[in-house]
Formats: structure tokens, sequence, C-alpha cells
């Protein structure tokens, strides 16, 4: 089940970042960010406990959103997760008016290069030596918005 992000899913949403994040964000960051920042959009998967086993958070500006995280629990990565996280995001900010949607990726994570990839998300630039803790590179995507989307969220099956 996918669904907005509540105030008492903040820790569940740090314990995911300690566990699965390079650079986790701290339950203070996350709590400002939810709370206080008019732009950000969460949302949770949730297993049949409604515990958060995911999540993703961007933030959005008149019709652009920069997706400024995306978090599976490391065992469950893989099962398709990511990507209903991503098809639930573009459903929504599409009934938002949003058309485009920004990213950062590190250039060796080959993992999430291929998710962003296959939702249709293109390289249109690099920040050299952008990650702190390791001085590693950043690849920017954009993914826009358009018809061909509507077939990759009714019949994707993975």
């Amino acid at each position: 089940m996918i669904r907005p992000a509540e105030a008492g899913d903040l820790p569940a949403l740090a314990a995911l970042e300690k566990d699965g994040s390079g650079l986790p964000w701290s339950l203070e960051s996350l709590t400002q960010d939810l709370a206080g920042n008019p732009a950000a959009r969460y949302w949770v998967a949730c297993d049949q406990d409604n515990r958060p086993v995911a999540y993703l958070a961007c933030h959005v500006v008149l019709d652009e959103a920069d997706l400024v995280n995306l978090v599976v629990c490391p065992a469950l990565r893989r099962r398709g997760i990511g990507r209903k996280l991503l098809q639930y995001m573009q459903t929504q900010l599409a009934g938002e008016g949003v058309h485009k949607l920004f990213l950062d990726v590190r250039e060796h994570n080959a993992p999430a290069l291929q998710l962003y990839r296959w939702f249709g998300c293109r390289a249109v630039g690099r920040r050299a030596a952008y990650y702190g803790d390791t001085g590693e590179s950043a690849i920017i995507m954009l993914k826009e918005f358009g018809q061909n989307d509507e077939y990759i969220i009714q019949h994707d099956n993975k």
C-alpha cells in the first residue's frame, strides 16, 4: 500500500535513511521538511502492518518537481517497490499540473540509474564531486511527463 507520509512515520523514515542511504537525512531534517516545507510531498510504501518499508520525497515548484529522496529497505530492494512509488508519485504530481521531474543520482549507482531510465528519465547534466562522503559526481536526470507514461503506469507488471 502506498499513501502520503504522516508525522507518525518520521521515526521509521529516519531508520530507513540510516539503513539504506549513503548520506542519511536525520530525523530532525525529515521533520523540518515534511512539516515545514509547503513544497514537500512525501509518500510511503507500507507492509501489511502499515509500517513504512520505503519512501519517496520530492519538492514541487509550479509545474516542476525535484525528487529529493527515494529509499527502499535494503532487504526489499529489486522487488518493484521503487517502481511503484515512482508511478504513484507521477500520478499524484500530474494531478497537480506537474510536467517535469528532475533528480540527481550517484554516477556509479547502477540499480538507481537503471530504475530511473526505466521510468523514462534521461541524463541532462552532471555535478562534479557532488557527494561529500565519496566525492562521487551526480548525474542530473529529467523526466518529462507525456503520452508514453500512461502505458508504463497501466501495464507494468513488475
